[in-house]
Order: structure tokens, then sequence, then C-alpha cells
């Protein structure tokens, strides 16, 4: 059994403090302390998706992710004061839907599942970055956390972080995190150029008012000089990995991905369920051997239909199509209104002009169509 004590010393050596723990006594307690939170984590996905079937929510995406050392070591680092026994997102689950009804419908289910006796969880925490938006980076999405309560000591040391955003949330969180992988900048915890952490903001509040229906298009004219400026949206598209080389119909439970953002190059490697601890054993000793080098990632994929991997971990491909799609269908809809704008502006007979707003209302909601 793992001691608290034990765990934390190997936080310690992890971030170069002083501990009572070697290399390999570290190493091996972190192996440890990371497997153990798989089993909790898939207990918590089956009663998501029994409450995504219920309720019948539409091509919901939902993904599991062990957390990478690399995190664990920059989240030790900045919160000096927590030691790794108490980190609460080393299993973490993400769920992405379609709207803000849905995302707040599975929190409260959630909650009120907490209230069944059966229940194997105890809630910890609730941080709602939609109702309360970061505003050093715009990002939304709400982060519930569980502990693990069944009885048996070392697993009830296990804490599991559960992600709920829309899917528009989802493609700019991605987008923040792919462009800050190839620029070698944390956009993702707020740091990093100016200008990029000030374009992600604004197009966080373009995000938020395309959810809401409340279209400000001067804003919207900004933003796209600001983007073609930068050429945010041609740097995107060229970050994309070739990911066609993946076998799609593959038996493996778990893949462990090697990705070389320099050279576009990816290393896959597939194990069967059985296989999980051989697996989490080569994801450290992937991720120890690459810790230095910043062009590459390491994570090892849970994944239940290999078909929906690039939807469901898009940042790990560089894949920001949903992205970009959203950008252009703002961009698209600000040039179709203010060519309308104009036109209607030199209608002089009312009834004429009549028609032509409820022709700039038809195309408005048949361009916001994807997003009801």
């Amino acid at each position: 059994m793992i001691s608290k004590e034990k765990i934390n010393q190997a936080g310690y050596y992890l971030i170069g403090k002083n501990s009572k723990l070697s290399k390999d006594e570290s190493n091996s307690i972190l192996e440890k302390f990371r497997s153990i939170h798989r089993h909790p984590m898939t207990l918590f996905r089956h009663t998501i998706e029994r409450k995504l079937k219920k309720f019948n929510i539409k091509s919901p995406l939902v993904s599991q992710r062990l957390k990478r050392i690399p995190s664990i070591v920059k989240k030790l680092k900045i919160q000096k004061t927590m030691g790794l026994s108490r980190m609460q997102d080393i299993g973490g689950l993400r769920v992405v839907v379609n709207t803000i009804e849905e995302v707040n419908l599975i929190r409260d289910e959630l909650k009120n599942v907490e209230k069944h006796r059966n229940f194997k969880f105890t809630f910890v925490n609730e941080k709602n970055y939609i109702e309360v938006i970061l505003l050093e980076s715009g990002y939304r999405s709400i982060h519930m956390i569980y502990k693990y309560d069944k009885g048996v000591v070392l697993e009830k040391q296990c804490r599991v972080e559960i992600q709920i955003r829309t899917k528009i949330q989802h493609s700019w969180a991605t987008a923040v995190e792919v462009t800050g992988t190839y620029l070698n900048q944390p956009l993702k915890q707020s740091f990093g150029e100016q200008k990029y952490l000030d374009i992600f903001k604004n197009i966080s509040k373009l995000f938020i008012s395309l959810e809401s229906k409340k279209i400000d298009y001067e804003f919207i004219k900004k933003i796209e000089k600001d983007v073609e400026e930068m050429q945010l949206l041609k740097k995107l598209q060229s970050f994309k990995i070739i990911t066609n080389h993946l076998d799609k119909n593959a038996k493996g439970k778990y893949l462990l991905l090697k990705m070389n953002f320099k050279d576009n190059e990816i290393d896959i490697r597939q194990y069967s369920d059985a296989r999980f601890e051989q697996a989490n054993k080569d994801y450290l000793d992937m991720e120890l051997d690459c810790l230095n080098n910043k062009a590459v990632e390491v994570v090892l994929l849970s994944i239940q239909d290999i078909n929906k991997l690039k939807q469901s971990y898009p940042n790990y491909f560089m894949d920001t199509e949903e992205f970009i799609k959203n950008m252009n269908i703002l961009f698209k809809l600000a040039s179709q209104h203010e060519s309308i704008e104009k036109t209607i502006s030199s209608i002089k007979n009312k009834k004429s002009r009549k028609k032509a707003e409820t022709m700039v209302k038809n195309i408005t909601e048949k361009i916001l169509k994807p997003f009801d």
C-alpha cells in the first residue's frame, strides 16, 4: 500500500525538491498512483454515459485520460503548497455536448446521483467557468471533482475531475492548446505573448454571443481584422498532423502516442485491456525520456470507439477544423449582414424595407442553425 506521504515525496522528487525517495522509487510510486485512477474513471464514465442515453443527447463526446507527467510537474510547481496526493485531476473525464442547456442538465443529473446509496463517490467541489468566465483567458467549462470512496484504502486517495462543456467551448479550448503547443507558450495557463492571449479572450466573447444568438457585428469585424493580421486561421490549418495512417479497425483498448510536432511524426502503440499495466509503464518511461523536449508530447488514451478518437482528442492531433468552421460562420454572418444593411438603407418603400429586414433575419437564423 502506498501512503500519502510517499506519494508526496515522489512529487517532491519529480519537481527537484528534497525527497526521501530515490529516482526508481519515485517513478514506481508515480506509476502506481496514476494507474489506480483507471477504475474510478471507468465507473464514473459509465454513470455519465447512462445519463446521456437517458436524455437522448445527440452525438456527445466522452473521453478519459490520465494526467501527463509534464502537466503534473507544471501544476506542482505553480501550486507550491499542494502535494501530489492531493492533486484532483490525475484522472479526468471530459463530456462535450451541444448546448449550454445540455451542459447544465448533465451537471444537475450528476448532483442528483450523489444522493443514491450505491454511488461510489463523494462530491469535493465544483467550479463553473461558464457562469463565471476566467477573465484572464476566456476559458469556459464546468469542472466537478469527486473522491472515490469505495472501501479500499489505496483507491480512497483517488480523485476524478469531470469537465463538461459545449462543442463550441471545446473548439475554443482546443485552438488555444494547439496554438500554445506550436508556439511553445503556455497559453492554456494564461501565459505567453499578449497578442495571442488577447485574441483568444476576444474570440471567447464572440463564441458567447454565438451561443446566446446575440451577435455584435462590429465586434466580429474587429476580430476578423485582428485574426487576418495575425494569420491565426492559416497557422492553425498548417498545424494539423496527418492522421490517416491510424488503423481505424484497431482492436486495442489503449493507445500510447508519442507526437513530434516539429517533425510531424507520430509513434503509435496499441495495448489490450489486459496489458494496461504494461501500457502505463511504457507511458511513464516514454514521458521521462521526453520530459525536456517541448516539441514532443506523449499521451495514453483510453478509447471505446477508435473512429471517435480524432473528435474526442482533437488537440492531440492538431485538429482545429471545428474552431476554424465556427470562426468562418461568424465572419460570413458579419459580411452578409453588412452587405444587406447597405441595401436596406437605400430602400425607401416601407413594405420593401420590411421584406428586406425579414430576409436578414432568415439568413441569420440559417447561418446559426448548426448551433441550435
